[in-house]
């Protein structure tokens, strides 16, 4: 009879807890103003991470957390793309606006 609390890890869980602590440390990061979710590093780090847990997934798969993890996956690549993409700059010769000639003025 298999012990109850046996702790028997697998490399699949090693890094899926790898993974999950990932996202804490980056909530934990987040709560305490040391890291922003305007910064690419939120994206990376968090790509890295859902990425480590649907590695664990290939182990033991659970539906609901692949979806969830596709999800994170796929917003952090929109956010890493955008961050890493280069600024919109304005464009080297600005058009000037035409200047507004007065009406002229009415008889009356």
């Amino acid at each position: 009879m298999p012990d109850a609390f046996a702790l028997d890890f697998s490399i699949y869980q090693i890094v899926g807890l790898l993974g999950a602590a990932g996202i804490l440390l980056r909530y934990i990061c987040v709560a305490f103003d040391r890291l922003t979710s305007q910064s690419p590093w939120y994206y990376l780090t968090n790509l890295m991470a859902t990425s480590l847990i649907m590695v664990s997934l290939l182990h033991t798969f659970n539906l609901v957390a692949a979806v969830v993890q596709t999800v994170y996956i796929a917003v952090s690549l929109i956010g890493v793309c955008r961050h890493l993409r280069p600024a919109q700059r304005p464009p080297r010769h600005p058009v000037r606006p035409q200047s507004a000639e007065p009406a002229p003025a009415g008889r009356g």
